[in-house]
């Protein structure tokens, strides 16, 4: 099987495991909703959050390599408690990053992955939000029986873009403004971002513009 076959086939199976995945709820602004309100929403690999101690909390006890005050985790997802689906969702979604970029998914897999699902287009939205904690730029891809659903986006200088990146994979900088634009259907998007790298020992540019990477050519 050749590259473009192999990501069509990821994209396929991902379609098919977010179908089946049914979990309510979000972890991502799921209290006020004042940027995100979504079906579902869940997020699995190098999350940060404020440094704690060994003794008191291992999971966040590795200090962060230039963000100060912030913990890494650095646990293997498939032995997390994240859920077998999750997992199942997590293991494909890497296999995909592996194929598209597989300097950016390196060796340890410093990144987080995000999925969610909106259906409701009236209830659900994401709005106009900067991913200010990231450190590099993002992978997005859209999948489902959707329309509409465009991600809208404003370069350094103000200037507006909308792009369509359903089945196909975007590269945009998430640092810099963005929106999802009103949609039908059923929407599944999943993001691969970076908020830690061992690599790293600052953050990245800013990269602009956002572009579209791999298209497939066929849809099922």
């Amino acid at each position: 099987m050749n590259r473009s076959n192999s990501i069509d086939h990821l994209m396929d199976e991902l379609k098919i495991l977010c179908d089946l995945y049914t979990k309510p709820g979000q972890q991502r602004d799921k209290t006020k909703k004042s940027t995100f309100s979504l079906e579902w929403q869940f997020y699995a690999g190098r999350s940060i959050r404020a440094v704690t101690t060994e003794q008191g909390n291992p999971t966040w006890c590795h200090e962060h390599n230039f963000k100060d005050g912030k913990g890494v985790y650095l646990g293997d997802v498939a032995t997390s408690t994240k859920s077998p689906r999750q997992k199942m969702l997590y293991a494909k979604a890497c296999e995909l990053l592996s194929l598209i970029d597989p300097d950016y998914a390196g060796d340890h897999k410093d990144f987080v992955i995000n999925f969610s699902c909106m259906s409701k287009p009236i209830q659900h939205y994401v709005k106009k939000h900067k991913d200010a904690a990231d450190i590099q730029f993002q992978y997005a891809l859209v999948l489902g029986d959707c329309t509409g659903g465009d991600i809208k986006l404003w370069d350094s200088r103000g200037n507006e873009n909308v792009l369509n990146y359903h089945n196909k994979i975007l590269k945009l900088d998430g640092r810099l403004s963005h929106e999802v634009i009103p949609f039908t259907g059923r929407r599944y998007c999943i993001i691969w971002y970076k908020v830690f790298d061992r690599r790293m020992i600052r953050p990245a540019e800013i990269f602009e513009p956002a572009e579209i990477i791999y298209e497939r050519l066929t849809h099922k």
